[in-house]
């Protein structure tokens, strides 16, 4: 089980590593995100199952 665990952080760190690599995307994403909703306009979001649960939390 502990192995198990560790496998699943590892795992986790991974990803998160990799996320460095597309930083400066998300960063530009949040920027139009943040001036699309200055200028009054709205983004629309949608999914189909967990997706659809994302798109609630971040609406």
């Amino acid at each position: 089980m502990v192995e198990k665990v560790r496998e699943i952080i590892k795992e986790s760190i991974a990803t998160k590593e990799r996320l460095l690599d597309i930083s400066e995307s998300i960063a530009r994403a949040v920027e139009m995100a943040a001036e699309t909703l200055k200028g009054g306009h709205k983004i629309l979001l949608c999914g189909n199952g967990g997706s659809a649960a994302d798109s609630q939390h971040i609406a």
